[in-house]
């Protein structure tokens, strides 16, 4: 599937390996060749699922194939980098959509979430509490005019700075992941098209 030129198909029955597949290439494709991969499935339990194998070895978990005797089978040449190796690094993972429809386990590993620890949030929120005192200003039917006049200036000017800056920390999240997940449907979302439409790079590898 790396190796194709254009399109790659992974096809079998229920129980036959797709999604860990699926996830050995997205490493392989990350760790090996150094892209940048967009993740998509119909349902967002699909997505939950891949993401959660995906990030197994960040928590410090290792796993192993095992034979139908039950003993570990241990892998040859490349592949063993899957299989109970850690990789170099962790793997840095955005996941879009609402955190009310993302599994628990994976909620660090949202959007949402990883704006809340981003370096940026912090100036934002500031932003947001000046705001908030100049909008009381103007809900104020006691407020003189020249206050009420300054105070709507400077909530034009707060809001398009909050937009930006809201923006950006967005934007270098999504920047800085290896892999971005979402459903086939929020792969269409605005933080999505306007990283896509700033030209930073787009993505080596889209997997449905």
């Amino acid at each position: 599937a790396l190796g194709g030129r254009s399109l790659g198909l992974i096809h079998g029955p229920p129980g036959t390996g797709k999604t860990s597949t699926v996830v050995e290439l997205i490493r392989r494709a990350v760790y090996d060749n150094g892209w940048k991969v967009l993740v998509t499935a119909p349902s967002n339990v699909a997505v939950d699922n891949v993401l959660e194998k995906l990030v197994a070895h960040n928590n410090g978990s290792k796993s192993s194939r095992r034979s139908r005797k039950g003993k570990s089978e241990s892998s040859s040449g490349n592949a063993a980098n899957a299989f109970g190796t850690a990789p170099p690094r962790k793997l840095r993972a955005v996941r879009l959509g609402h955190p009310a429809r993302i599994k628990a386990s994976i909620q660090p590993y949202s959007l949402e979430s990883l704006v809340n620890c981003a370096d940026g949030t912090e100036v934002v929120n500031d932003v947001r509490k000046e705001l908030a005192s100049f909008v009381k200003v103007l809900s104020d039917d006691k407020a003189r005019y020249a206050d009420r006049r300054v105070a709507r200036r400077e909530v034009k000017v707060l809001r398009s700075e909050l937009r930006q800056r809201e923006e950006t920390v967005v934007d270098d999240l999504i920047s800085s992941a290896d892999v971005v997940l979402a459903t086939n449907v929020g792969a269409a979302s605005s933080a999505l098209n306007k990283y896509i439409k700033k030209g930073r790079g787009g993505f080596d590898l889209v997997v449905i």
